[in-house]
């Protein structure tokens, strides 16, 4: 469930914050709160980015952002795929991004 993101996320969001929210991947290992928000805050009206730490055995480190409205998710997951995932900010590889199904 949520497109990959903990089960223990499933809890903490209703249906309509999962409508308007992307799981990311592809983040550094040091990746904070404040970097998530710098990379996405000039592609839509972000409500919220929070960095989440690797979970055991994935190794990989990933973030949850929230958008005003569905369709503000949208356009950057197609602006995300449009970059080949290079969205810059001081990011060197390239990210992934989905939407957080409920």
């Amino acid at each position: 469930a949520f497109g990959g993101a903990p089960a223990s996320l499933a809890m903490a969001m209703d249906a309509a914050a999962c409508a308007s929210s992307l799981y990311v991947l592809g983040l550094p290992p040091d990746v904070t709160d404040e970097q998530v928000q710098n990379v996405f805050m000039p592609m839509g009206q972000m409500v919220e980015g929070r960095a989440m730490p690797s979970r055991p055995g994935s190794g990989e480190p990933s973030a949850i952002v929230r958008f005003s409205s569905p369709e503000e998710a949208k356009k950057v997951v197609g602006l995300v795929e449009s970059l080949g995932g290079f969205v810059g900010a001081g990011l060197q590889a390239p990210i992934s991004v989905r939407p957080v199904d409920p």
